[in-house]
């Protein structure tokens, strides 16, 4: 399942805001020759010529050309099915569909490969060819992980205060008092500031 969509000039949204700021939307091209006739090769699309997405944390001076860094927010709920998060940068969608990196990482997983660096490092090397930079973060969710983590051995013992035989049930002036004390901070909070000045001053 895609989380993202590229921002790639060419999308109306994106070409819309680049060129309501003053950007030009170009594409890289060339002409070779095949079989006796001049054939032209198009490329990228790119900002002013430059930059070949439309949406960049850096970039400072493609800013007034309507680049921005916003990003797209999307919420996405995690269930039981839910195998793995894939993060990677432009070097590996490149070379790679999504579903291509979905399946080289879930055919690692299934061969009993537990290490997710070697994993991602295997991903990078795949891609290697790719001349555009490569990261790859890879999150794994695993059932084991919603299990509440037990406590330390050298812990204290969890004391419920509202349980039969504990103090506050065996001495009612304990809770009365405690709710005081709560009161009063309370109430000490709430002073206005030239009382607590004065007050500090004794």
């Amino acid at each position: 399942m895609n989380l993202s969509i590229d921002h790639k000039p060419y999308l109306p949204g994106e070409r819309r805001r680049i060129q309501d700021a003053g950007g030009r939307i170009t594409r890289d091209s060339r002409r070779i020759w095949c079989a006796g006739q001049t054939i032209v090769q198009y490329g990228s699309y790119r900002v002013d010529g430059l930059l070949a997405m439309s949406r960049a944390i850096g970039d400072f001076k493609l800013k007034s050309k309507g680049v921005t860094c916003n990003p797209d927010v999307s919420t996405e709920v995690i269930t039981d099915d839910t195998e793995f998060l894939l993060i990677a940068s432009d070097g590996i969608w490149d070379i790679l569909s999504s579903q291509g990196a979905v399946d080289f990482v879930r055919q690692k997983l299934a061969s009993g490969m537990t290490d997710l660096g070697t994993i991602c490092e295997g991903l990078l090397s795949h891609c290697f060819r790719s001349r555009d930079n490569s990261t790859v973060i890879l999150v794994q969710f695993k059932p084991a992980a919603r299990i509440p983590l037990a406590l330390p051995a050298d812990a204290g013992a969890v004391v419920d205060l509202n349980a039969p035989g504990t103090s506050s049930s065996r001495d009612p002036d304990a809770g009365a008092e405690a709710k005081a004390d709560t009161k009063s901070e309370i109430k000490e909070d709430e002073l206005p500031l030239s009382t607590i000045r004065s007050s500090s001053q004794l």
